[in-house]
């Protein structure tokens, strides 16, 4: 018996067959009849799983006589039943029961009675450059918008000075600083661009990338979903998950995006393609051309990555956040759909390692 496993003690092996493969690949689980001997060895364990039907006065009886004779202390205790009810809370708390699950058991909450709840991460220290860099970008998208609306052009100077602010600041400040300081502005598209920003400039840096082309870049990943100024609010802020309809027209914000640009800044080629095509995919699956591999450029591809990776640590009314971990596993999930080359050397930046 070993401490990376749980002791399961059972009155019946057949009901109780689902809780080892059930923590297969997680924890080892040792399954013991209702014994004395055995609980009282428990204590090296992570845990004591006791799958006991409460109701049944022999097991009751022979559960009462071997934890007492295990003694207080020693590794949580856990009961499962096959359904919680006040007054099989009230029989687990009486054998000092820590926690109460019913059937059908959910990996999660399991392992959430095993190890408890993972430690509070410490808070991130934002620096004042990176706040006032964060203020400044949320100024940009919102006259960036209100030009879409009113159909005006763009100040594409302003929007290089604060490419140019949000590179200096991530360059002495973590991209973890940058999500904190966006994630205070409550508007989700908004936000949406600044991290896009923030991360691009971050990745950007780390490859290298000469200053004239990153400036280029960044004024492509603020301007990138331009197009959703002229998507109804009610979708865009819609709490839930987008009806098919809805997101056929959630689909049409990069043309949007290009017919505004092709009218105003006919001349940015390489803006209007990132705006065009950001959300297409190397193996023909995206949109608004299913365009595969050939036809999609480097910067596109870049600002693409950007943008799944700031999608997906974002949480959404209909939606938890992942993780930085979970991000990058699932973008290495995507196969074909993003360049590889390039995914790679966003590792460190996804993971947050620099």
């Amino acid at each position: 018996m070993v401490a990376n496993a749980v002791l399961l003690v059972t009155d019946d092996r057949m009901r109780s067959a689902d809780v080892p493969a059930l923590l297969a690949g997680n924890l080892a689980c040792d399954m013991v009849d209702l014994d004395a001997t055995l609980l009282a060895a428990a204590k090296t364990h992570k845990a004591v799983i006791f799958d006991v039907d409460l109701g049944d006065h022999d097991s009751a009886q022979k559960l009462q006589a071997a934890l007492s004779k295990a003694g207080k202390g020693g590794p949580p205790r856990i009961f499962l039943t096959e359904e919680v009810s006040h007054h099989a809370r009230v029989q687990a708390a009486a054998f000092g029961g820590a926690a109460v699950i019913n059937r059908p058991i959910k990996l999660q909450k399991l392992l959430l009675a095993i190890f408890g709840p993972p430690p509070e991460p410490a808070p991130v220290i934002v620096s004042g450059e990176v706040v006032s860099a964060s203020k400044a970008a949320a100024g940009t998208v919102a006259n960036l918008f209100d030009a879409m609306v009113k159909d005006a052009p763009i100040d594409l100077r302003m929007m290089e000075e604060e490419g140019d602010m949000i590179d200096a600041a991530l360059i002495r400040g973590e991209i973890t600083q940058w999500i904190a300081a966006v994630r205070e502005h409550h508007s989700y598209t908004y936000r949406h661009c600044m991290l896009v920003a923030g991360v691009t400039a971050a990745f950007t840096q780390h490859l290298g990338i000469g200053a004239a082309c990153r400036r280029r870049l960044m004024r492509g990943a603020l301007l990138h979903d331009v197009g959703k100024a002229r998507i109804p609010v009610a979708i865009l802020d819609k709490p839930d998950k987008l009806t098919e309809a809805e997101l056929q027209i959630m689909r049409t914000h990069p043309a949007r995006g290009r017919e505004f640009l092709r009218k105003h800044h006919s001349g940015e080629t390489e803006l209007i393609d990132i705006v065009y095509r950001h959300h297409e995919r190397l193996d023909g699956s995206g949109y608004p051309e299913a365009l595969k591999a050939a036809d999609i450029s480097d910067a596109v591809r870049l600002i693409s990555i950007c943008d799944v990776y700031a999608a997906l640590i974002e949480p959404r009314p209909y939606k938890a956040q992942s993780t930085k971990a979970e991000a990058f596993a699932i973008m290495e999930g995507m196969h074909g759909k993003l360049d590889g080359q390039l995914l790679s050397a966003f590792k460190p930046i996804a993971l947050g390692d620099l």
